[in-house]
Formats: structure tokens, sequence, C-alpha cells
């Protein structure tokens, strides 16, 4: 709903889709179970609004209304679990009208909340796609992985070693950019010879920062790709002895 052209209402021929920020994905209805999709045109996608306190009024929808959430089918999205769960989940049930318990609030989130996380969806995205580049070159059987007791390497790399230096190169500036900023982001501190000093900088966790790369399995990702290069044709050893993985040398370090 974030910066929609055309105001909200809630109306049963009024369809709406709503985009998580973060992953920059977008709710969808998977039958009585919620899920997330980057094709929007899915028509799980579809979602109208029916105000909590009016409900026969198809008026405007304003910030702070208490609405539920309904799916092209009619059914509406509830929340599910013991009041002792912290997190609970959601479902949507096909009643003739939800619970007032399951009626949801709408908050105006202001540009210096939403452009932070902007800026957060980039730089995950960074790392996304130098996964997906690194997917492109083919993976070695374990017989053809470089003997870890070379210590430099061939003469001749073969395609799958270029292959990853050639990506490395492509997107190490923009990683190390990234990866500065996600790091730095994770804390708060008013230290002036830290603060932007990614291996140094010790401050107060930001716990809303950390939720989301945690949701976004960011630190899996990352755990992934420092481990990804070595399967294309490249042994970590070659990398201090042999000065022409440099720059890989300076990634692996970086990661």
């Amino acid at each position: 709903m974030h910066l929609a052209a055309d105001k909200v209402v809630a109306r049963e021929n009024r369809f709406y889709r709503l985009k998580h920020l973060a992953s920059n994905m977008y709710l969808k209805q998977n039958g009585s179970e919620t899920a997330c999709t980057f094709d929007f045109r899915d028509p799980g996608t579809l979602f109208t609004f029916k105000h909590f306190s009016r409900a026969a009024d198809p008026s405007q929808v304003l910030k702070t209304d208490n609405l539920f959430l309904k799916g092209k089918d009619g059914s509406y999205l509830c929340q599910v679990g013991a009041d002792t769960n912290r997190h609970r989940s959601a479902h949507f049930v096909h009643s003739n009208m939800a619970p007032d318990a399951h009626a949801l609030t709408i908050v105006n989130m202001p540009d210096v909340a939403v452009t932070p996380m902007t800026r957060l969806r980039r730089n995950v995205r960074v790392l996304q796609n130098f996964e997906f580049a690194l997917q492109k070159v083919a993976e070695l059987t374990s017989d053809k992985i470089p003997n870890r007791n070379e210590k430099r390497g061939p003469p001749q790399l073969p395609a799958t070693g270029k292959g990853v230096l050639e990506i490395v190169d492509l997107f190490y500036e923009e990683l190390d950019k990234a990866l500065t900023m996600l790091v730095l982001n994770c804390s708060s501190t008013n230290d002036l010879r830290t603060r932007n000093n990614p291996l140094a900088k010790d401050g107060v966790p930001n716990r809303f920062v950390q939720k989301v790369l945690r949701e976004l399995s960011v630190i899996p990702l990352v755990m992934h790709l420092m481990q990804d290069p070595f399967r294309r044709g490249l042994s970590e050893n070659w990398l201090s002895e042999d000065q022409r993985y440099e720059l890989t040398y300076m990634y692996t370090h970086m990661m």
C-alpha cells in the first residue's frame, strides 16, 4: 500500500497487493496458508479490506483504522496459536465475519522508517545477485577439486576457475560496500572513531535490523558465499601464496 496512487477503500471489488519491504516479495494466499512470492500476477496476491468498526461502510481507509484482510475467495486472515506464543502464524478462515480479535490496525510508516528498509533490501540484493552469478559456473566433482596442499595455482586455470575470478572481479566493489553497510547497520554507537569502521565498531545492537537480516537468511547466505568459489576450481591456499588471486583473497577476508 506504500505510495499507492489512488485512495485505498474497503470494497469487495477493489483489490490490493501487500509487499514485504525487506524482501520485495508479495503476500500470497495459498489455500488456507500464507506465503510470499515475487510473482505479483499470481491471483493469490489480491486482497480486499473490510472495516472493523463500520463494516457496512465502503468509505476510504484512513490511518489508524481497524480492518479485516480478506483473500480473493472471501476468507478472512486470522491469527492462530495459543496466547502464550510470542510469534503466531495466520490462516485464512471462511466465516460470515471474522472475530474482532483478528482486526488489523493501519499504521503510518514515514519515509524515515521506509528508506532504511529499502537500502537494506538493496544491500542484500547485491549478495543474492553475486550468488546467482556464481551458480552459472559449474561445480567440480570432489575428485577434481584442487588439493589443499598445493601452494600455487596451475599455469592455466580451468574454465571454472577463470569464471569465478571474473565474477569476483565484477562484483568486488559492490560486495565490499554492501557488506560494510550491513555490518554497520547492525549496531549503533556515538564513538566517532569506530562508527564507520565495520571491523572495529562495537555499539548497541540494532535489534530490528538484525531481526530483518535473520528473516532474510543473510547469515547462511554469507556462509554459503564464503565456500562457493572453492567448489568451482579454486584452492584457498592459492589465494595467500599466488599474487594472481589477490582480489579473491581480499574477497574471502572481507566476507
